[in-house]
């Protein structure tokens, strides 16, 4: 039987929920010009309903449905992480399903497909750092070969040793510099990707197909910050 999962991304540029049933997926979709939490409780009202209820949305299967909620647990926006995981934690009260955590910079290499190559994936951290994972498909798995971390900018010249693509949302930020001091050892793809919740949902996919999902009960899931917010940066 194939997994019913429901998918919330709250971590990028653009936040969403998704439910996935083998090939189908029903999505939507926000940005983050506003806050993650005013987008969600507009809509869990109309995906808490019966989808028999007029103002219900026609999801692909009712919530309390779900064989698993996946959610993204960072790096990324500070806010949207507390909002996302703070929302998976509370559904878990309600309907207690099990839940797949998965880091922002795994969705994103999953999403250029399955390059010869490995995939650095960087996320914005601001003042000169940033979050980074690197990865290589190996026999259709996408394996780890540097762990998310926090690195300066300038560091990522040692990292990178061969020919690499480099994958984030915000690539063009470091394209210049990265081809200029590396430029026979970098890759940029044409098209920038989004994360979002059925990418999300895709890569949990795989995940449970190959039994390398990571799953936990929802007070077990953490985010994935890797650095201090800039509320807690100015305290200290």
């Amino acid at each position: 039987m194939e997994a019913r999962l429901v998918c919330f991304e709250t971590s990028g540029a653009f936040g969403g929920i998704a439910f996935l049933l083998g090939k189908k997926t029903w999505e939507i979709k926000f940005s983050a010009d506003k806050s993650y939490s005013s987008h969600l409780f507009r809509f869990l009202p109309l995906i808490f309903q019966s989808n028999q209820s007029e103002r219900a949305l026609p999801t692909l299967f009712p919530l309390e449905e779900a064989d698993y909620f996946v959610v993204d647990v960072g790096p990324g926006s500070f806010t949207g992480l507390r909002v996302g995981l703070s929302l998976v934690k509370a559904l878990t009260l309600v309907n207690e399903k099990p839940v797949i955590p998965i880091s922002s910079l795994e969705v994103l290499s999953f999403g250029y497909g399955c390059p010869d190559l490995p995939i650095l994936s960087l996320i914005d951290a601001y003042t000169g750092e940033v979050f980074v994972g690197m990865y290589r498909w190996e026999k259709g798995r996408l394996t780890t070969l540097l762990e998310p971390c926090l690195l300066r900018l300038e560091e990522l010249e040692s990292l990178i040793q061969e020919k690499t693509l480099i994958v984030s949302e915000t690539v063009e930020k470091w394209k210049d510099y990265l081809s200029e001091r590396l430029s026979h050892k970098v890759v940029f793809p044409s098209n920038p990707i989004e994360l979002s919740a059925s990418l999300l949902g895709r890569f949990a996919m795989l995940k449970l197909s190959q039994g390398e999902a990571k799953v936990l009960s929802g007070d077990e899931v953490l985010p994935l910050y890797l650095k201090p917010s800039q509320a807690e940066r100015k305290r200290s």
